[in-house]
């Protein structure tokens, strides 16, 4: 299970993309650990990033994200059935998965830091230094202690088999134990005169891990007052302590130095110690309950499992999920069949994000000038680190031989390479010789040629040179005069499908078009206007010109002039990106829009808001997803076109259209069937509102339950929808029969009666004489019943419509039998004619009523094909007959010159679009 938009207070604003998961959107601060009983006590991983929980499995697979909060989540804490969180100085109580909210603590006036569920009770500390307990079903406060300055609460834990008591640690370094139910104080740890930042309970009974922040770690048995064992990481002060209950005695501490240490406390010392396992501060670290695992977090953006398999061994990655440290900068999707993302940070790092599962994202590494020694003193320790990446380009072609990426740096003039085959970076650096020794140069644009050879750079000083990916090498360079190509800084370079032109434009306003090859310039197009990027569609040979002025011009690399003009954006364009099939221009402005344009009829066909502003956009090639890069949030956010999907009406929005605020999308889990969910009435009850306040919204646009008419117009052929089996076998079912035919004809096996008759002798014999009798005695009452047969139900609902002369009740019939029923119905209609062809009778009223029901059908011109197959079957059984019926062969003769009429417009224009076609075939 991996996609589904979540519930918002928004309904969606967009109404072309609707919204599908969050690419490397892993963690964001302390890991939480949930066992639900009551669901085969699998183990959930909740992690809080920003107002939201992520929820894992044991396997690391994002299985949920949470409802939004008011405001950032500041603590969680948890018994078997329910969640609770506080945000600001109010805690809210989840059941059911953090899927349904149900309670709402009120009562404290600052911001809660603590939280511990505690039986049918919940205690809570804020920033006042005031402890809180709260009877959970009632939401009702039990107890309230105002601590004074000279004891202020930092951490609780409540000791097991300590009956109603609770342990509290403080920033003075002592430790007090309080029962609840009396509300008195039991006793006071002196403390260790430091600050008390962790507290852990040990597997065995009354002994405590302490954490302080000097770094020291103390176990500590409570019952006696009596310290253990001590510990000193050198690292800082402790954030996390955990223990391991699955075998050996061990211990595992963390700091803001992104190291871990575990202890073995049966020899009492350090067991190993695992260095820079993290690029920030381990927020989290604990062992799983009853195996050995190791989970770590870090505001990173990363969540590891540590697996350690023999005691003796210092444990190994089991999974790992990870994502940028700080927000994308630049993404585009890589290949031809749009299942993943290559995407850039400002933290130098290069991945690669799986549209499909989050098992294939891949890192490229972090851009580094010395990139051997940096894998020699590790990634967080490299001093040679680059400069962010601000640009990319890449072609799959060529994947398997070199290298087949750059990348561009800010501030830089040398440009780097990278391998999607060997997943990291490359061996060359590009920059021509005659800027070796100048400052001031600044690679501006870049560009990758179809082919997957060559590299074309365009410099802040208008220069254009051309480099072999392969090797390095300089082939050529651009340039009309003076050895530049533009009087400015390069803008934006592109090269054509068939690498034969090249395109540059520029700050001075013009845009080049030369010959590939030769470096020959074949002509320009004057603007007038400083350019800020470009965007081409290669398939159509359509370029997207973004302009300082905020307006975007579409050129035709065929015809190298400008096709369409789209008006000015008011804003700075952030980036831009053309749809699979060249019909729609997406566009993101610093104002937090997206604005969708319909290319051929410059016409705006959607615009929504996002919570930031957007830094990079990308459409995949095969049009299914929009993904989107923000510029506060470290995940790419993904979203499917609904218009492959649902019937989605693109007509233009009016003129007074207001943008509204879209909802990110995130993860649900799948609900059984039959459970109502308690969220939804109020999500529907949002969204109504919604649209209330919005009065512009286009109601008509966002109904995506778009039902067919039975017929569109009573000019045109409608068919009946129904399956093929239903009307295409009616001619052959005879032939259908005869295949299907058993090779040896069933015999049915003879009943006995009850009570078996016997013949009387000396061996007793069954009496079969009877049995052979009944049989004859049935066939003859079935002669009888057939020689009384009239008229069936389906030939008297026949002849009532012809007397109302009204047959749609008889094509309703006709379109719920089956196959045989029709054919049955339809021999049915002149049986006894059908048993003597000789017999002379002018009365088929039952044959005549038919052919009207199907005249009548023909002229609604609806079921056009059931109708036509009702027809030749008829045809087919009653032809004799009907060639002796004067009536008869006069009512075929008015139904062929209806049928004759009917296709005939349709057959001409099918005749004339053929001719147009061959004849334009045959002239090229």
């Amino acid at each position: 299970m991996e996609v589904d938009s979540e519930p918002s207070t928004q309904c969606n604003a967009s109404r072309i993309f609707e919204g599908y998961k969050a690419l490397g959107l892993i963690a964001g601060d302390k890991p939480f650990i949930v066992r639900y009983i009551d669901k085969f006590e699998d183990v959930r991983i909740v992690i809080i990033v920003g107002n939201y929980f992520h929820t894992y499995n044991s396997k690391l697979q994002l299985i949920e994200t949470s409802h939004p909060h008011p405001g950032p989540v500041n603590a969680l804490a948890s018994d078997s059935k329910s969640v609770f969180s506080c945000s600001e100085n109010k805690i809210y109580a989840w059941s059911g998965g953090r899927r349904n909210l149900y309670q709402v603590f009120e009562g404290h006036e600052s911001r809660i830091h603590s939280l511990l569920a505690f039986g049918p009770h919940l205690i809570s500390v804020d920033d006042s230094n005031v402890f809180r307990v709260w009877e959970i079903s009632t939401a009702e406060t039990v107890l309230e202690v105002p601590f004074g300055e000279g004891f202020t609460i930092t951490c609780l834990l409540h000791p097991s088999t300590y009956i109603n008591k609770i342990l509290l640690g403080s920033k003075q370094g002592s430790l007090q134990l309080r029962n609840i139910r009396t509300q008195k104080l039991i006793h006071t740890f002196k403390g260790w005169n430091s600050k008390v930042t962790a507290i852990e309970q040990a597997p065995a009974v009354d002994v405590v891990g302490i954490g302080l922040e000097d770094g020291v770690i103390v176990v500590h048995n409570l019952k006696y007052d009596e310290t253990l064992m001590t510990f000193i990481q050198d690292w800082g002060p402790v954030l996390n302590i955990s223990f391991r209950t699955d075998g050996p005695p061990h211990m595992v501490t963390s700091s803001d130095k992104g190291h871990v240490a575990i202890w073995d406390l049966e020899k009492r010392k350090l067991f190993v110690q695992k260095r820079d396992i993290h690029q920030a501060k381990v927020t989290g670290c604990q062992y799983i309950f009853g195996e050995a695992l190791l989970l770590t977090s870090s505001p990173d953006n990363s969540l590891k499992m540590w697996c350690f398999d023999d005691p003796e061994e210092i444990g190994r990655t089991l999974h790992c999920r990870e994502g940028h440290t700080h927000p994308s900068t630049f993404i585009r999707f890589y290949g031809s069949e749009g299942q993943n993302i290559l995407s850039v940070s400002s933290d130098s790092t290069f991945r690669m994000f799986s549209v499909y599962s989050e098992r294939l994202h891949r890192s490229l590494g972090k851009a580094s000038f010395n990139r051997k020694y940096a894998k020699k003193v590790g990634v967080a320790n490299d001093p040679n680190v680059m400069p962010p990446i601000v640009d990319f380009a890449a072609e799959s072609i060529r994947e398997d031989d070199w290298d087949n990426v750059i990348a561009r740096h800010a501030g830089l003039a040398r440009v780097t390479t990278w391998t999607t085959k060997k997943m990291r970076m490359g061996s060359h650096k590009l920059l021509h010789e005659r800027f070796k020794n100048t400052k001031d140069i600044v690679c501006t644009a870049l560009a990758i040629s179809s082919c997957g050879n060559f590299v074309i750079l365009g410099y802040n000083t208008g220069h254009i040179d051309r480099f072999n990916i392969q090797s390095g090498i300089f082939r050529a360079s651009y340039a009309k005069i003076n050895e530049k190509a533009h009087e400015g800084s390069v803008s934006g370079i592109v090269c054509d499908e068939t690498c034969r032109l090249l395109v540059s434009g520029g700050k001075d306003g013009i845009i080049n078009f030369w010959v590939f090859k030769t470096c020959e310039l074949l002509t320009e197009l004057k603007v007038d206007i400083p350019i800020n990027r470009f965007m081409l569609h290669k398939e159509s040979s359509i370029l997207a010109v973004a302009f300082d002025d905020h307006t975007i011009q579409v050129i035709d690399l065929d015809t190298r002039k400008c096709i369409r003009k789209l008006p000015d954006h008011k804003t700075p364009i952030t980036d831009m990106t053309i749809s699979y099939d060249a019909r729609w221009l997406i566009v993101s402005t610093e104002d937090c829009s997206i604005r969708v344009w319909d290319i051929s009829l410059i016409k705006l066909i959607d615009w929504f808001l996002m919570p930031s502003p957007c830094k990079s956009l990308t459409m995949s090639p095969t049009g299914d997803y929009l993904a989107i890069a923000l510029e506060n949030d470290l995940g790419i956010f993904l979203y499917f076109n609904l218009s492959l999907y649902l019937p989605v009406s693109l007509k233009p929005i009016s003129d007074s259209h207001i943008p509204r605020l879209n909802k990110l999308p995130s993860v649900r889990k799948e609900e059984p069937e039959g459970k109502e969910d308690d969220d939804k009435d109020q999500d529907e009850a949002d969204e109504v509102v919604n649209v209330e306040e919005n009065e512009t919204v286009d109601i008509d646009m966002l109904d995506l339950d778009y039902k067919s008419p039975e017929q569109i117009s009573s000019n045109l052929i409608t068919l009946s929808s129904l399956p093929t089996s239903r009307w295409k076998n009616l001619l052959n079912l005879d032939l259908i029969k005869q295949r299907n035919k058993p090779v040896e004809p069933v015999e049915k096996p003879k009943s006995a009666p009850f009570f078996l008759p016997t013949i009387d002798g000396l061996e007793p014999d069954f009496d079969l004489t009877q049995t052979e009798t009944d049989d004859q005695d049935k066939k003859e009452k079935s002669k009888v019943l057939n020689n009384l047969l009239g008229v069936s139900p389906f030939g008297k609902l026949l002849l009532n419509c012809a007397q109302r002369n009204n047959f749609s009740p008889v094509i309703k019939q006709l379109k719920e039998m089956s196959p045989n029923t029709i054919d049955s119905e339809i021999r049915a209609l002149d049986a006894m004619t059908l048993k003597d062809e000789d017999i002379e009778s002018d009365d088929h009223t039952l044959l005549a009523s038919f052919l009207m029901a199907m005249e009548s059908a023909l002229e609604t011109r609806k079921d056009y094909e059931l109708i036509q197959s009702l027809l030749g079957l008829f045809l087919k059984i009653y032809s004799p007959i009907i060639l002796k019926d004067h009536n008869l062969v006069k009512q075929c003769e008015n139904l062929c010159e209806l049928v004759k009429k009917l296709p005939n417009s349709l057959q001409d224009q099918f005749n004339e679009s053929l001719f147009i076609i061959n004849f334009i075939r045959g002239t090229v």
